[in-house]
């Protein structure tokens, strides 16, 4: 009998079902512009923290920000273009 496959998706939600939306980390491969991970790693240098927390912190900001406002895409453009204001400043 071949064992049906779970997308990691359907898994993700199956836990967050079973143990509801408390915080827990998952693992994710992605690729970000090499000049962006050194501007976010220089400002969690700047404020004693690691880079991939500060990555986490602006993307829970900009999903509640997205949850919270009628218009999804111009919630997110906003809170992009001031995410990469913050890096572009750290970085000079």
């Amino acid at each position: 009998m071949k064992k049906e496959k779970v997308s990691p998706v359907k898994k993700l939600l199956q836990k967050v079902k079973e143990e509801g939306f408390k915080a827990f980390k998952v693992s994710v491969t992605t690729r970000i512009d090499a000049d962006v991970v050194l501007a976010l790693k220089q400002m969690a240098l700047k404020d004693n923290s690691k880079y991939q927390t500060l990555i986490n912190q602006i993307l829970r900001e900009a999903v509640i920000d997205n949850t919270k406002t009628n218009s999804p895409q111009a919630s997110c453009n906003s809170k992009m273009a001031m995410s990469t204001n913050k890096i572009a400043a750290s970085s000079r």
